[in-house]
């Protein structure tokens, strides 16, 4: 499997797959936005388990930040 890793920003976390920015999470709209760059119709395509990890290390930041505030 490709190496996974997270960067935090003030304004979110981005998800990398082996140093390319898949995914981004954003604190002030609370959504998800893919990176789609290699998509030649417009929309992004990743793999069931790629998008379950993100999600997973999406929400383990949100309860840290929330965790983080009390």
């Amino acid at each position: 499997m490709d190496k996974i890793t997270t960067k935090i920003f003030a304004d979110g976390i981005a998800v990398y797959d082996d140093n390319k920015e898949i995914a981004f999470y954003s604190n002030i709209t609370k959504k998800i936005r893919y990176n789609n760059d290699e998509s030649s119709i417009g929309c992004a395509e990743i793999s069931f388990i790629k998008n379950a990890i993100i999600i997973h290390l999406i929400k383990r930041y949100i309860k840290n930040r929330i965790i983080a505030r009390k």
